[in-house]
């Protein structure tokens, strides 16, 4: 089993996902028991857009090691809201917290649930919470900029795009980011 084990997280890393799965699969068929086999199972099944299914795994990892891994609960977290279900992230990410307290990642999660959930003031404090711990964050700096362009505070909202386009020209958003930045200039330059 750790001989699969160990080549899956070779392939892994090589960008093999479908090889990595086979051996991560193999190596759960020889040994059911071990945590961090469903978890790499679990990453492989989430990069290749099998959600409901990582979400399976983890549960598994979880329920074998349920005080080891924050990031077990981070990635379950992560997964449910890929799955729009934001109120089932929540306490995976609570416990991730628990776990792990300087982990940066949880409050940008946890911001994307309260936003899902309509709580905007809650996502305000958690992405405030996120940029404490890393102020030069792109992913804090873009989701805040978008709850205050949603809530009115344009200034604001420019400040935290721009910074975030500047930190980092190449996120996945940037597009979107540049086209909120034109609205906001043209909108500020009508004041």
């Amino acid at each position: 089993a750790s001989a699969f084990y160990d080549r899956g997280v070779l392939r892994a890393r090589s960008g093999d996902s479908s090889g990595a799965l086979e051996d991560f699969d193999r190596a759960i068929a020889l040994d059911d028991e071990q945590p961090d086999f469903h978890c790499y199972r679990a990453a492989m099944l989430e990069s290749s857009d099998r959600v409901p299914e990582a979400v399976v795994a983890l549960d598994r990892a979880i329920e074998l090691d349920p005080l080891r891994h924050a990031n077990y609960y981070l990635m379950r977290g992560r997964c449910r809201l890929a799955l729009e279900d934001a109120a089932g992230a929540l306490p995976d990410l609570t416990r991730a917290t628990e776990l792990a307290p300087e982990d940066p990642l949880p409050p940008i999660l946890f911001a994307q649930a309260h936003v899902r959930l309509g709580d905007v003031e809650a996502a305000l404090a958690d992405l405030e919470a996120a940029l404490r711990r890393n102020p030069d964050s792109p992913e804090a700096l873009v989701l805040r900029g978008l709850v205050r362009d949603d809530r009115g505070d344009r200034i604001g909202a420019r400040a935290d795009l721009a910074r975030a386009l500047e930190l980092d020209p190449s996120l996945p958003e940037s597009g979107r980011i540049a086209e909120t930045l034109r609205r906001i200039d043209e909108e500020l330059g009508k004041r």
